[in-house]
């Protein structure tokens, strides 16, 4: 699939190593050779996006790079649109199009957290005297997929996208380019047949201006429809009438959207109830699931309601692991809270030693414990 998306696979041979639990990331490309996160062993092959996104970078990021790290999303969001294309022929494209709509909800929180008019959420963001660490987020993922979504139709659609996607890896193989670069073979790709179209792109906007993407695509909602609605019932009734059926039918993305739906400030009036959410658990057994992207959002909502009870559930997960995904949003949402704040210092400090590097640094930033 995705030689059909980007062209000849060039490494010869490609193995996936699964790293030990300290491993701080989902995965790491390297040409023949990808290293993963235990985090995505699920069970049921639910999490392999990571590995579909870990094999997308043996065309973009590894075959084609970014020149300096200010043009990051070169690697990542490029790497996105081929992994959701790779998505789309392998599992189906409702499949890749709710991908997307959970790529918006991630990207909206690194937004969020920084502050939408911050440095790092610029696609092209200036990092000079910046300690690269501090500036790794969901943007370059996500707001660069968008950025290429986007492209799409000002391209007439995926097929003369798809043409350009080949053309575009054929002439950087083994080279490294800048935003400008990428612009310009863009440009002179569709001169002839979409001038008037490329004419209308705010280049400047899309590049360097902070906060969320200028233009907001639109994905299909096939499979998203079944968790609004859910939502919506839960948010009318509390929980009245629901049963463990309701979820029944959920592959795991839909699941975490339905939970990535409860953290939406106009959830806040039952999403953030004890009780409400006691209820669901009981339904869903969602504080006994051992998936990683469930078990993150879960805690997340009970944290946030003050549920004492998550805060033992939390500490395992986020001590027996590092990937950083989820270890420094938990520890984030445990240190702002009322039942977690002293038990989160605690934690790191016993088993800071367990982290990678890279993760103790920015967990102490998080918990204000300095070096």
């Amino acid at each position: 699939a995705g030689e059909r998306v980007c062209g000849p696979y060039v490494w010869g041979r490609y193995d996936v190593l699964c790293m030990p639990p300290s491993f701080p990331y989902g995965g790491m490309e390297n040409p023949c050779l990808t290293f993963v996160t235990p985090t995505l062993l699920a069970g049921d092959r639910s999490l392999a996006s990571v590995v579909i996104h870990e094999i997308a970078h043996s065309w973009t990021g590894n075959l084609v790079g970014c020149r300096t790290w200010r043009h990051f999303w070169l690697n990542e969001g490029w790497t996105m649109y081929v992994q959701r294309r790779i998505m789309g022929i392998m599992q189906g494209e409702p499949t890749a199009q709710l991908d997307a709509v959970l790529g918006i909800k991630a990207l909206g929180d690194s937004v969020f957290g920084y502050g939408e008019q911050h440095n790092f959420t610029r696609l092209v963001p200036e990092l000079k005297g910046v300690d690269p660490d501090d500036a790794f987020s969901r943007v370059p993922y996500e707001k660069g997929f968008n950025f290429l979504t986007y492209l799409e139709t000002v391209a007439g659609g995926p097929g003369p996208f798809a043409q350009f996607v080949l053309a575009y890896v054929k002439e950087f193989a083994f080279k490294t380019l800048t935003s400008d670069e990428f612009k310009a073979f863009f440009i002179a790709h569709f001169a002839e047949t979409r001038a008037a179209q490329i004419a209308e792109v705010d280049w400047a906007k899309w590049l360097h201006a902070p906060g969320m993407p200028p233009v907001e695509n639109t994905f299909d909602a096939t499979l998203s429809e079944a968790c609004h609605s859910l939502r919506d019932r839960w948010a009318e009734t509390h929980g009245a009438g629901q049963s463990k059926a309701d979820i029944e039918g959920f592959t795991t993305a839909q699941t975490c959207l339905f939970l990535d739906l409860l953290q939406a400030g106009d959830c806040a009036g039952f999403a953030q109830n004890a009780a409400v959410l006691k209820k669901m658990d009981d339904l869903y057994g969602f504080t006994q699931s051992e998936n990683s992207e469930i078990k993150w959002r879960w805690q997340t909502l009970c944290i946030g309601a003050e549920m004492e009870g998550v805060v033992p559930h939390v500490l395992k997960f986020i001590t027996t692991g590092g990937r950083m995904k989820f270890v420094r949003p938990l520890y984030q949402k445990l240190f702002a809270s009322k039942v977690g704040r002293t038990a989160a210092v605690e934690a790191f400090v016993q088993n800071r030693q367990r982290y990678h590097p890279i993760c103790a640094k920015m967990v102490a930033k998080d918990l204000e414990l300095g070096k």
